[in-house]
């Protein structure tokens, strides 16, 4: 895709595996994109989404960096 990419997951995602991000993470890799994974401690899958969460800060730096 030639975009870089940070893919925000969370470890007690019951919803998205975390093995779905590292898949990505890896085949983006092998194409010779920029990718990481940026695993978050005790995140389910809505933590990452709702501004009012602890986890918030971290998914916004995420974002903030690609900027």
């Amino acid at each position: 895709m030639q975009v870089p990419s940070r893919l925000v997951q969370g470890e007690l995602d019951p919803i998205v595996p975390v093995a779905q991000a590292d898949n990505f993470v890896q085949k983006a890799k092998a194409a010779g994109d920029t990718s990481e994974v940026i695993r978050l401690q005790n995140a389910g899958h809505f933590d990452l989404v709702a501004p009012s969460s602890p986890m918030w800060p971290q998914v916004l730096k995420a974002v903030q960096d690609l900027l």
